[in-house]
């Protein structure tokens, strides 16, 4: 899934909270996916999330690993090339020697790496997650910002090699899983719907593999695939299925969030509670009625809302001499004022010529279950929610659905 701010739990160290996955509107397709990605490439037998028992049990770190961990990356290159031309070739070496590579940026020598790993050592235990690690190697190679027809087609077929991936190790569900989710992400970075319907849902199956947490992030992302198509009722399931998993718990959480937006769909909008307007004329809801309004919430410290405020112009365009109006909520949380905020939406990087506001106190977030951000917030005609959810998910059929829908003031 996509990578979030949350305004709740963000933090000068992590200023996006937990991660989220992806793994994007309909022609943009954010670099937080691609972050996420990365986030799930440790190896099934490197969990040092599993509890104080599994810490107990895990070796002392090798010589690579140990510079790894201490962001001496170019160091442990070193020691890792060193021990190979002793001919010291060690599975847990050559493993850190490709995630230092891939912290590096360095892409395709991480991949080739991850590979030859599998192929020298068919047998390890994490032959198969090398195989995966290779394919998330290569998605990092995707660019920010608005994807071509070209890098959809790349992350298609890299979602089609991790499919591969997962039938030949049917015999191994964690591995399996792992290749479902992030080939189903790949799908869904490539819009290709049914494809990550598929890989998602049989994911999502996968009982053995429970414990691994996949499964249930398998049932969001599948969930997110029926929202963003409109199928409202099929997400709820599934996001009420996903909330009671007990096998990761985070994914609940995420899931609950996801379900708390979906019950507001359907219902009348409430009314924006705003401290001051920091760019263009006053907007409130109550005189929009007749236009599709899309309600569009960030804050300045947001990495993935800088990412996506780029994009919102292309919607005005896209829409423009239709009852279309844009308006972006800002709430004054982790540092961010009224006047730092006012200072941002002047920068002409932004290219903001829509309404801005900013939240009395969080009121409009709060009502409006809108504390993942970016978020988007799509109201009809008649005042009424109909969509809610990761910009990324949007697409623009949803919009011309609305625009076309009779309704007035």
């Amino acid at each position: 899934m996509l990578v979030s701010c949350d305004s709740r739990s963000q933090s000068a160290a992590n200023p996006c909270g937990a991660l989220s996955d992806m793994p994007m509107t309909r022609h943009v397709l954010l670099a937080s996916l691609t972050l996420l990605l990365l986030a799930l490439a440790a190896p099934l037998t490197t969990r040092a999330e599993e509890g104080d028992d599994a810490r107990a049990k895990k070796p002392a770190p090798g010589p690579v690993e140990a510079l790894y961990m201490e962001r001496q990356y170019e160091k442990a290159l070193e020691a890792a090339d060193k021990l190979v031309a002793e001919k010291k070739v060690d599975p847990a070496n050559e493993y850190w020697a490709a995630r230092t590579l891939r912290v590096l940026k360095r892409f395709d020598e991480a991949a080739e790496r991850f590979r030859a790993l599998a192929k020298r050592f068919p047998e390890a235990e994490d032959a198969p997650n090398a195989e995966i690690d290779a394919e998330i190697s290569l998605l990092g190679k995707m660019p920010e910002g608005e994807y071509s027809d070209k890098d959809r087609t790349f992350a298609q077929t890299i979602g089609a090699r991790l499919m591969e991936i997962a039938n030949r190790h049917a015999d191994k569900p964690e591995a399996q899983a792992r290749a479902l989710y992030i080939g189903g992400n790949a799908f869904r970075m490539a819009l290709a719907d049914k494809e990550a319907e598929s890989a998602y849902g049989t994911c999502g199956a996968l009982k053995a593999a429970a414990a691994s947490g996949y499964p249930a992030k398998c049932t969001l992302g599948l969930g997110t695939i029926l929202s963003r198509n409109g199928d409202d009722d099929g997400a709820r399931k599934l996001y009420r299925q996903c909330a009671l998993q007990d096998d990761h718990a985070s994914t609940a959480k995420r899931c609950s969030r996801s379900l708390s937006r979906m019950e507001l769909v359907g219902l009348p909008a409430p009314e924006l509670e705003v401290e001051t307007w920091i760019h263009g004329k006053p907007s409130p809801l109550a005189s929009q009625r007749g236009k599709v309004v899309m309600l569009f919430f960030f804050a300045t410290w947001c990495p993935h809302c800088k990412a996506t405020l780029p994009t919102l112009p292309g919607y005005e365009e896209k829409f423009k001499g239709q009852p279309f109006q844009l308006i972006a909520i800002t709430n004054n949380v982790k540092g961010q004022t009224t006047e730092s905020a006012k200072l941002f939406v002047q920068d002409p990087q932004w290219k903001i010529d829509y309404p801005v506001a900013v939240d009395a106190a969080g009121q409009t977030t709060i009502a409006m279950e809108a504390s993942g951000i970016p978020q988007v917030i799509l109201i009809d005609k008649k005042g009424v929610i109909r969509w809610s959810d990761h910009p990324a998910y949007l697409k623009d059929e949803m919009i011309a659905k609305l625009l076309a829908e009779p309704g007035g003031a």
